[in-house]
């Protein structure tokens, strides 16, 4: 598990959200629908109507890719 950091309008400030490791054979887009389906779980649940989140951050190392520890 990994924790993302996110921010939007519904937010008082950066707060993270825990989601899965990416496989390193996983293709990046099916990991990101993976996310975006997480984000707008937790969008529901706070009866947030936003679309758009301010920004989004992944942990990144440099050997491995995006969503890897």
């Amino acid at each position: 598990m990994i924790e993302i950091k996110l921010k939007c309008k519904c937010t008082d400030g950066e707060v993270g959200l825990v989601v899965r490791e990416r496989s390193e054979s996983e293709d990046i887009a099916d990991y990101m629908e993976y996310i975006q389906g997480k984000i707008g779980i937790w969008h529901q649940s706070r009866g947030c109507l936003e679309t758009k989140l301010e920004y989004l951050k992944f942990p990144l190392s440099e050997d491995k890719p995006i969503g890897v520890r």
